[in-house]
């Protein structure tokens, strides 16, 4: 009996917290900064087989460079494009000025009655021709980028590759755009993936390094919601043998600082420092999350469990034969709205926990407060009633609808006072 109000406590303050809580769902959206140092941008898609699909953006600011050392974490990495952008800035008008220029006119004086001229003259106009002067210009970049593909050579080390890109054009702010997929930054561990991505090393100090991880569509990812809104191996596709303008590479850039999914980020990194990412996934929500499933599970049989014993305790002699399903029935309808406003926080927490990617996890959670709540309600009714008989059972049926509606009442009051006393302060 130790354990009972124990357990009570702690579905009593969860309840309390699940009236109090509000959970707001959290979108990620990096802030757009003026970024004076190095940056970089990864979007990586994990497969059923563990192998990563990254796309990597990197944004140096310096002085122009004829190469860049880009050292890529893992041995067994195979590069498949390398692509340099290019802004072109453009002069253009700022604010402009009416200018007018004079000039003679031919105006007519004197009308016929039909509305056609009679009588012309010749006038000097000062403003007889306005023309838009431009008094400030100013530059920006034109779009869309250019792209220029890039030669490089590689090199394995003991535990990375490194690779030596040469850069096809000077430029002030070289942007570099590299697809590669790499083995080895996912071990899998019954039926789930444990992925462990690292980033790229440099010899520059880098100011953001953002990294969103993904998995294909029919995999599950613990901690974050995949997204799909484009696929790295569009860089795969695009072969360049020349410069060119792109839209869609450009296009592609830019929502590269964006992506969303299991997103995290890191700043102030040494040169030749990485930033690494762990996630979780696999093709099976209640393999990915049996820990969680397993805890509710626990805690919902440790309810019964404990209720029953309660059940099975209040037997004393002493005690009445009335007063016995009066109390278990009573203490059958605390129980299930504890164990209803536990279920309430624990589904408003979920998408902290998960991030909305456990829909099984949910569908499994409401199933089992369901029966437990159904339990709660005729189990005891139906043991009276077999132990000390029909009157017993409906006794003890009618304690608890009884209880559960006076509770109810007694909430209803109380979140109204709360309401109202938010709405005058």
């Amino acid at each position: 009996m130790k354990i009972l109000p124990l357990l009570l406590l702690v579905l009593l303050v969860s309840s309390i917290s699940a009236l109090s809580e509000t959970i707001v769902p959290y979108s990620y959206y990096p802030p757009q900064t003026q970024s004076q140092s190095t940056q970089q941008f990864y979007t990586v898609t994990f497969d059923g087989e563990g192998e990563a699909a990254v796309a990597a953006k990197f944004t140096f600011v310096q002085k122009p460079m004829k190469t860049i050392l880009i050292e890529v974490p893992g041995r067994n990495i195979r590069l498949i494009n390398a692509i340099q952008e290019a802004k072109s800035l453009l002069t253009q008008c700022a604010e402009y000025k009416t200018q007018c220029t004079a000039g003679d006119e031919r105006v007519c004086t004197q009308y016929y009655p039909d509305g056609t001229c009679k009588t012309y003259e010749t006038i000097h106009n000062p403003c007889f021709r306005q023309e838009q002067q431009c008094i400030r210009s100013q530059q920006s970049y034109g779009w869309p980028y250019t792209y220029h593909p890039i030669k490089y050579t590689q090199e394995f080390l003991s535990k990375s590759t490194l690779f030596t890109l040469t850069l096809p054009i000077d430029t002030d702010e070289p942007t570099i755009l590299l697809y590669y997929k790499a083995q080895g930054y996912a071990q899998k561990s019954a039926g789930v993936w444990h992925a462990n991505f690292e980033t790229a090393k440099i010899s520059d100090d880098t100011e953001q390094v953002r990294v969103a991880l993904n998995v294909i569509p029919d995999l599950h990812l613990k901690g974050g919601k995949a997204s799909v809104d484009y696929n790295t191996a569009f860089l795969s596709a695009t072969k360049l043998t020349s410069a060119m303008e792109s839209s869609e590479l450009s296009d592609f850039s830019r929502q590269m600082e964006y992506t969303q999914g299991y997103v995290k980020q890191s700043s102030a990194l040494d040169p030749w420092e990485s930033f690494h990412v762990k996630a979780d996934y696999s093709s099976s929500a209640v393999l990915l999350y049996k820990g969680r499933i397993l805890l509710i599970s626990l805690a919902v049989l440790s309810l019964i469990g404990a209720s029953i014993l309660g059940i099975k305790k209040l037997k004393p002699k002493s005690m009445p034969s009335s007063v016995r399903p009066i109390a278990i029935g009573t203490l059958s309808a605390f129980l299930i709205y504890a164990l209803a406003f536990s279920a309430y926080w624990m589904l408003n927490n979920m998408y902290r926990w998960i991030n909305s990617s456990g829909e099984l996890v949910v569908v499994l959670l409401v199933i089992v407060v369901i029966i437990s709540i159904l339990a709660l309600l005729i189990a005891p009714s139906i043991y009276y009633g077999i132990k000390n008989g029909l009157s017993a059972g409906m006794l003890t049926f009618a304690t608890t609808m009884i209880t559960l509606i006076i509770f109810g009442i007694l909430i209803v009051v109380f979140l109204l006072s709360i309401f109202k006393t938010q709405i005058m302060y």
